[in-house]
C-alpha cells in the first residue's frame, strides 16, 4: 500500500473505506487503534469457535444430544470463516490441518443430520396429522431410524480416527501468544516478511472487504442462476453461497459494523427458507428408498400407496418454498437493502482489491 494511504473507520467501527489520499500524511494514532482492536476480536471469535468445537466432539461421539451435531457443524464453518481472514494463504501446516478436520467433521455428519432434521420433521407430522396419513409417516421414521442406526457407527468411528488434539492446541496457543511473550501481530508481520510481503493494522479491513466482495459475487451468481435454471443442484448451490456469506457477515457484526445486524437477519431467514426447502428435497429421496427397502415395504401396497402420496404432497410445498425463496431475492425490500449495504462496503471495490492482492 502507498505511503499515506488513509484508511477511515467511524466511532462506531463501522467500515467505511475511503479512497486512498497520496498526500495525507500517516495517522496512526485513532486507525491503528480501532483496527488493533479488530485484530483482537477476531482472535477472540478463533478462540471461541475452536473451544466450542473441542467441547463438542466428545458430546457427539457419544451421540446422546443430536443437536450437538448441528452446533458442530455450525462451528465448523465459523472457524472456516474467521481463520480465512486471520490466516490468508499460503497458511502454516497446522491452520491447515484445523481447516481439514473441521471440514471432514461436518462433511462426516451431514447423513446424520439429515436423518436427526427428517425425523423430527415426521415427528411433527405425526403430531400435527389427522390420521389418514400418520401410518405412512411412522414407516418413513421408522426407515430414517433404521438407516441412522446403520450409519452412525461407521461415521462416529470415523470422526474418532481424527487427531484434532495437536492442532488445535498448537493454534490456540497461537492465538494466545505461546507464552514467549511475542504478539500475533509480531508473529504474524514476521512470516509475511518471511513470504516477501508488507503487513500492516489496514490489512483486517483490506482481508473483510475482498471476502465480502467475493461472497458477495458467488451469492448474486448462484441466485440469477436459480431464476434461470431452477433444478436441485442450482438452489442447492445457493443455500451453501447463502451459508457462506451469513458466516461473513456474522463476523461483521461481531467487529460492530453499521448495518450487519439487518444484513444478517435477512440472511438467517433466507437460510431458513432454503434449508426447507433442502430437508424437504432430501425427505422425498429418503421416501424413494424407502419404497424399495424390502423389509419394510415387501407386499404392503397399501402403504408404499400412502407414502407415494406423501411424496406428491411435499412436492407441492416445495414448489411453494422455491416460489417464497424466488421471491426473497428478487422483490423483497431486505434484499435490496442488503445489496446497497454491501455495495456500499464494497466502494471503490477495484482499489480494494488491487491493493488487497498486492498484500
Amino acid at each position: 500500500m502507498a505511503a499515506g494511504t488513509d484508511w477511515k473507520t467511524n466511532g462506531s467501527s463501522a467500515l467505511s473505506i475511503a479512497v486512498p489520499q497520496p498526500s495525507s500524511p500517516p495517522e496512526k494514532d485513532k486507525n491503528s487503534k480501532i483496527e488493533a482492536g479488530d485484530w483482537v476480536k477476531l482472535r477472540t471469535l478463533a478462540r471461541r469457535d475452536i473451544d466450542k468445537f473441542l467441547v463438542l466432539v466428545p458430546e457427539v461421539l457419544r451421540d446422546e444430544d443430536h443437536a450437538a451435531i448441528h452446533k458442530i457443524r455450525v462451528a465448523s464453518r465459523r472457524i472456516e470463516q474467521v481463520l480465512n481472514l486471520l490466516y490468508p494463504k499460503p497458511r502454516p501446516k497446522y491452520v491447515r490441518n484445523v481447516l481439514r478436520n473441521a471440514n471432514r467433521c461436518r462433511r462426516a455428519l451431514g447423513e446424520i443430520r439429515n436423518c436427526d432434521a427428517l425425523i423430527a420433521l415426521a415427528d411433527e407430522a405425526i403430531a400435527g396429522n389427522d390420521g389418514s396419513s400418520v401410518g405412512a409417516w411412522k414407516a418413513t421414521k421408522e426407515y430414517l431410524q433404521h438407516r441412522r442406526t446403520q450409519k452412525a457407527p461407521a461415521i462416529f468411528k470415523k470422526i474418532g480416527r481424527i487427531k484434532f488434539a495437536l492442532p488445535y492446541l498448537r493454534l490456540k496457543y497461537e492465538l494466545d501468544g505461546d507464552g514467549d511473550g511475542s504478539s500475533f501481530e509480531t508473529r504474524l508481520e514476521k512470516g509475511m516478511a518471511r513470504l516477501g510481503k508488507s503487513w500492516d493494522f489496514n490489512l483486517v479491513h483490506r482481508r473483510l472487504t475482498l471476502a465480502l466482495d467475493r461472497r458477495w459475487r458467488t451469492f448474486e451468481a448462484a441466485v440469477e442462476d436459480s431464476r434461470l435454471h431452477p433444478s436441485e443442484p442450482v438452489i442447492h448451490g445457493v443455500r451453501i453461497a447463502a451459508k457462506r456469506l451469513r458466516y461473513l457477515v456474522e463476523v461483521f457484526g461481531s467487529l460492530e459494523i453499521a448495518g450487519s445486524a439487518d444484513a444478517l437477519a435477512w440472511l438467517k431467514d433466507l437460510q431458513r427458507s432454503i434449508g426447507q426447502w433442502h430437508d424437504l428435497e432430501i425427505l422425498e429421496k429418503m421416501m424413494s428408498k424407502a419404497l424399495t427397502h424390502r423389509r419394510y415395504y415387501h407386499g404392503r401396497r397399501a402403504l408404499k400407496a400412502k407414502i407415494y402420496e406423501l411424496i406428491l404432497v411435499n412436492r407441492q410445498i416445495k414448489r411453494k418454498s422455491e416460489a417464497k425463496f424466488t421471491e426473497m431475492t428478487a422483490k423483497s425490500l431486505e434484499y435490496r437493502k442488503t445489496s446497497g449495504w454491501i455495495a456500499n462496503l464494497l466502494k471503490p471495490s477495484g482499489t480494494v482489491r488491487e491493493v488487497a492482492r498486492a498484500s
